[in-house]
């Protein structure tokens, strides 16, 4: 994630420096060092909310160049996080110096002589301040509503939205505030650029229109209710179908539901028309769709999404697989596929499974192990202590490739030691499957 924030800014940062007129440099004090950085954050702020704007659309060409959909959110948060961080800069380097002014700390300078100008009349430029001014502050409001996860989901979903509408009450702010002589420079063009692609985004979003060629109807054909708030939901789609690999996902809409869900595909088979979801209930909409989902439901399904693919790595002794909660769900799919296809998997497979007994998935976790001939630990935390890294290289030594899928705890802790063992970084695949 780092490198695509760092390189961003960077970008942005340097094609906007190399733009800056050299007049505006001569004889700098406070507040023409002021006025530059104003500048330098509120582009480097555009940019990268132009970004985020983008990664929301689920493009396939960004989810490949990122590595997985559930990738590219993660990314989307932080773009979206280091966007309001410097978004506050830009917003301090312009209200404190006027607050200093006010208490009589600081002393405003007379006009400089070179004068800036704009490609809109002097009258607009108080306006889109304004416009900008207050979008932030919405902004601000609804990113706190996305990080804070006590927040429902349908809140947060239906919210969220908003920051479109914001995202182009900042691009008026830029387009009438940018330096009328910066647009025919190589921040300009970059500007031009990100306006369009950003602003196109944004009206996207706003009318609904992000994965609709992706979208398929179909009814529920049949419903597994099983303990521990388990069911697994049997769909037919109409038409076609949609195709999907083992571990990819989909976000489902159920009728009753406030708003699309994602949901990893469980189950394998070969007719796209044919889909199931193993769905536990940890919210409000899935504890009502445990409750009144009923067999011939329509549904709506978006997707499949994903690049979670097991796919093979060169020179590897064995796969290792790690699950944990409902996070076993794209595993159940990758059993299927190699209990029919037994001869695709050249590569030993061991899965580590964290869960206890009474889990009702374990009868069908166990006979698809026998069936594809993957090696099965069932890991209990409470007779077996926490499952390290350490514990699974003692069975299977590297060089190994690592698939993880589960609580976000444990992830962090097997991805630490991973690193710590300094392990090849492209041999660990994870499944963050994050929203928010």
């Amino acid at each position: 994630m780092k490198r695509w924030i760092l390189g961003t800014a960077a970008l942005a940062a340097l094609l906007w420096i190399i733009s800056i007129p050299q007049e505006t440099l001569i004889n700098l004090n406070f507040f023409g060092i002021r006025r530059q950085v104003m500048g330098l954050t509120g582009f480097i702020t555009y940019v990268m909310m132009a970004w985020t704007m983008v990664l929301a659309l689920r493009l396939p060409v960004v989810e490949r160049l990122v590595g997985g959909l559930d990738r590219v959110y993660l990314l989307h948060k932080w773009t979206a996080i280091s966007a309001t961080v410097l978004a506050l800069t830009h917003w301090a380097m312009g209200q404190i110096p006027k607050w200093l002014v006010q208490a009589g700390l600081l002393v405003k300078p007379e006009k400089p002589a070179y004068v800036v100008t704009h490609i809109a009349p002097a009258n607009w430029t108080h306006f889109a301040e304004s416009a900008g001014e207050w979008a932030f502050y919405l902004a601000l409001a609804l990113i706190m509503i996305a990080l804070l996860r006590k927040i429902p989901y349908h809140w947060f979903r239906r919210s969220h939205k908003l920051i479109a509408a914001c995202f182009l009450a900042l691009t008026f702010h830029s387009i009438i505030l940018v330096p009328a002589d910066m647009w025919l420079t190589p921040a300009g063009l970059l500007g031009i650029l990100v306006v369009a692609t950003g602003s196109v985004a944004a009206l996207l979003s706003l009318f609904n229109l992000i994965g609709r060629q992706r979208k398929y109807r179909g009814t529920v054909k049949r419903i597994e209710r099983m303990p521990c708030n388990l069911m697994r939901v049997h769909c037919v789609l109409d038409g076609k179908g949609m195709p999907y690999q083992p571990g990819q996902f989909a976000f489902v809409r159920f009728r009753g539901t406030k708003d699309a869900h994602p949901f990893s595909i469980s189950a394998y088979g070969e007719n796209a028309n044919e889909t199931v979801f193993c769905i536990k209930a940890l919210g409000d909409d899935t504890e009502n769709l445990l409750r009144h989902l009923h067999e011939g439901s329509p549904i709506e399904i978006e997707g499949a999404y994903g690049h979670f693919d097991f796919s093979p790595a060169q020179n590897i002794k064995e796969e290792i697989w790690v699950a944990g909660g409902i996070g076993v769900t794209p595993f159940l799919a990758r059993l299927e596929y190699l209990a029919q296809h037994k001869e695709k998997q050249i590569t030993p497979i061991r899965f580590y499974y964290c869960s206890q007994q009474n889990n009702p998935l374990l009868i069908r976790i166990t006979e698809l192990c026998a069936k594809a001939g993957v090696t099965l630990h069932i890991f209990d935390e409470t007779k077996d202590g926490s499952l390290t890294l350490e514990k699974i290289l003692g069975n299977a030594p590297p060089p190994v490739q690592l698939w993880f899928c589960g609580p976000s705890s444990l992830g962090n802790l097997l991805q630490q030691a991973w690193r710590a063992m300094r392990l090849p970084k492209q041999h660990f695949h994870r499944e963050y499957f994050q929203m928010r």
